[in-house]
């Protein structure tokens, strides 16, 4: 079933991530997840598991390392990370943009458009109940074609 709003004016592109306008938040978190998960596994990584910049103890405190000291791998993680929030912060609209244009990390980022366009857990607990209470009142009545009764079935599945 595709949704007006949910329709690719540009088409779906290996150079530009997926566009999210607020209202498409289910569609596209899909697509951003497999643009991130294309660009580098390890990009998609640091969306799940978070980034630390490399530290080092001085004088038995930790501090930032600077870059100077950095190895090779760490440069190679800094730069996997920055792609992913490359593409997510490039795949919002100014709307979304104004919730996460403060935010460092492609995992803080990511959650925060989750939270903001998904809700608490105890939003998403409301959803569910009133998608349950929707599945249970579903019928097909003697005048709907069975694509048209597949759609609602298909429309409160996903």
């Amino acid at each position: 079933m595709v949704f007006q709003d949910d329709v690719m004016t540009e088409g779906a592109s290996n150079s530009r991530p997926p566009l999210l306008k607020g209202h498409n938040y289910g569609f596209r978190k899909l697509r951003m997840k497999a643009y991130i998960r294309s660009i580098d596994k390890r990009a998609w990584m640091t969306v799940e598991d978070g980034y630390l910049a490399p530290n080092k103890i001085e004088n038995g405190v930790t501090v930032s390392k600077p870059r100077s000291e950095w190895s090779t791998n760490e440069f190679e993680l800094a730069k996997r990370h920055q792609r992913a929030v490359n593409a997510i912060f490039g795949g919002v609209d100014s709307r979304q943009f104004f919730y996460i244009q403060n935010l460092e990390t492609a995992k803080e980022t990511w959650e925060a458009l989750q939270v903001t366009n998904e809700g608490t857990k105890a939003v998403k607990k409301s959803h569910l109940q009133l998608l349950t209470s929707q599945f249970e009142v579903l019928e097909m009545g003697e005048e709907d074609k069975f694509v048209d009764f597949q759609d609602k079935l298909l429309d409160i599945a996903n």
